[in-house]
């Protein structure tokens, strides 16, 4: 939804080199995810950036590894539900990231693919908050600094 004429008026003349981009947790959260709606909305969202940013290097952050919780009593539950979401957010970012110049790392992956929050939530200390969506401040800084490694720093 990213207007590109307001995104560069509000940058008052200020020129960026690198972009980086992070979202898909909502998205793929969302009951009624559609991957196909999500490709064609990623698509309208980096012809704009690209439209301001036309020379910027661009990283696209996929989404971590997201669980679901298990009620007591409410019968079967799909644990990979969110995850498979994740999976098709992160080749959708791959696939067309490309298209624009941007490159996608895979948070998903750093996590240990499809229903790596299970593990990162199991460990000691825990990675992954107990709502098995949002990490914890060890997870996040793990994350931190293995993106960090994997653009050079």
């Amino acid at each position: 939804n990213l207007d590109p004429g307001y995104l560069r008026q509000s940058l008052h003349g200020e020129a960026y080199d690198a972009m980086v981009l992070e979202y898909g947790t909502n998205e793929g959260g969302d009951v009624q995810f559609d991957a196909d709606r999500y490709a064609i909305d990623l698509n309208a969202a980096l012809q704009n950036l690209r439209k301001v940013f036309p020379a910027a290097s661009c990283v696209l952050v996929g989404p971590p590894d997201r669980g679901v919780l298990s009620r007591p009593g409410g019968g079967r539950v799909d644990l990979l539900r969110y995850s498979r979401n994740a999976r098709q957010i992160t080749e959708a970012q791959a696939r067309i990231g490309a298209r624009f110049g941007c490159v996608e790392w895979n948070w998903q992956a750093l996590m240990g693919g499809e229903g790596g929050s299970y593990g990162w939530a199991l460990r000691r200390p825990p990675l992954m908050g107990p709502d098995l969506t949002h990490l914890t401040a060890a997870g996040y800084k793990l994350t931190g600094e293995a993106l960090a490694h994997s653009l050079g720093f």
